[in-house]
């Protein structure tokens, strides 16, 4: 499935149980959007704000399984872009996400 075209979208999921600024990360490979995973907690309060008329695109840049102990799943590089520069607090969460 290497080079096909993946379309991803952001919904925020305000009712969830764990985070009022959940944001779901959902993926259409050709067959409709369906839930991926989430975005990380560390940056849901500052990218939920965005999500009605900022972000400009969501992307995958790739996804990797990985078997580290207490970690094992899928892990996903996803691409956001908004409309100019991303605030230098966001930046710094970002980086520090596992």
């Amino acid at each position: 499935m290497k080079g096909k075209q993946v379309q991803a979208h952001l919904r925020p999921e305000p009712t969830n149980d764990y985070d009022s600024n959940a944001i779901l990360v959902e993926i259409n490979h050709g067959e409709g959007f369906k839930l991926l995973g989430y975005i990380a907690r560390e940056l849901t309060r500052s990218l939920n704000p965005l999500l009605g008329n900022q972000i400009v695109s969501v992307g995958i840049q790739h996804i990797k399984f990985m078997t580290t102990f207490l970690n094992i799943g899928y892990y996903i590089t996803i691409i956001i872009t908004k409309k100019g520069p991303w605030d230098n607090s966001i930046i710094k969460k970002s980086k520090s996400v596992k």
